[in-house]
């Protein structure tokens, strides 16, 4: 603005992915729903998948309180929170980390602790001390279900990459190449605790753990879904970057989903 149009900015603009383990596993299975909820398809206005989510689970709070259910004096609660806090439903913001986090494998157990964390950042006491944590765990199976449904189909497909990676483990490593010949290796093996009694300090027990030769179903079952997304991620990065540079584009600012270059590229 001081020197007029014949300065050059060197600040890196960036553009950000929405969800973008979401987007990449609507776009892999070409899943129109769960893509629009993340922006892959055109609309008037920015879609906001943690504003979509967040809107489904005030109407199931809703749901439980009027279906007078065993969950109906919890979802009241939550409501009530919500309506201190002055918010008309359940915020974004409460739900951002477990939506984003899901297609990474997250459990129930993590968004418990998400939820319960949030709450403890709002720095009230709606609830007592000894209720906190129990709410956190009694709005879960809600959250989990909200995301679910706003994303069906990624839903089914980390279910089914579980299924077949613990059913591949049972006989050895998953090992797939990526588009770019990049080769992905699953070596998670089950784990052997040694116990050393040592004199150090009087006397202290060590444990060290080894690595076995039996894979470990679990680890594969819970890391086929963040391994793939990553890989898909990293090798979409890497595409554009080869493409930008073949149209001219010299310049480049990357983190994660984050693609940054000048402005007037």
């Amino acid at each position: 603005l001081a020197i007029g149009e014949t300065y050059r900015s060197r600040l890196p603009i960036a553009r950000d992915g929405s969800c973008n383990g979401l987007q990449h596993l609507s776009a892999m299975l070409r899943d129109r729903v769960g893509g629009s909820a993340v922006n892959l398809t055109p609309s008037e206005t920015p879609r906001d998948i943690y504003s979509d989510v967040a809107g489904l689970l005030t109407t199931k709070l809703a749901h439980e309180v009027r279906a007078k259910s065993n969950l109906a004096v919890a979802s009241a609660n939550w409501l009530g929170l919500f309506k201190s806090l002055g918010y008309t439903g359940a915020p974004r913001k409460l739900l951002k980390p477990p939506v984003m986090t899901k297609p990474y494998s997250s459990t129930r157990q993590t968004c418990t602790e998400t939820t319960y964390e949030w709450y403890k950042d709002q720095d009230v006491k709606y609830f007592t001390e000894k209720e906190e944590f129990r709410h956190a765990i009694l709005i879960t199976p809600l959250i989990w279900s909200a995301i679910s449904e706003t994303a069906v189909a990624a839903e089914a497909a980390m279910k089914t990459l579980q299924s077949w990676a613990r059913k591949i483990s049972k006989h050895g490593p998953i090992s797939y190449k990526s588009p770019l010949g990049f080769p992905v290796y699953h070596d998670d093996r089950k784990m052997d605790s040694k116990l050393i009694d040592t004199q150090i300090y009087g006397g202290m027990k060590l444990v060290f753990w080894q690595p076995m030769d039996v894979i470990n179903p679990y680890a594969a079952a819970n890391g086929v879904v963040p391994n793939l997304v990553h890989n898909t991620d990293s090798t979409h990065l890497v595409l554009t970057v080869v493409d930008c540079y073949e149209r001219g584009v010299t310049s480049f600012a990357m983190i994660h989903d984050d693609f940054g270059t000048h402005a007037c590229d």
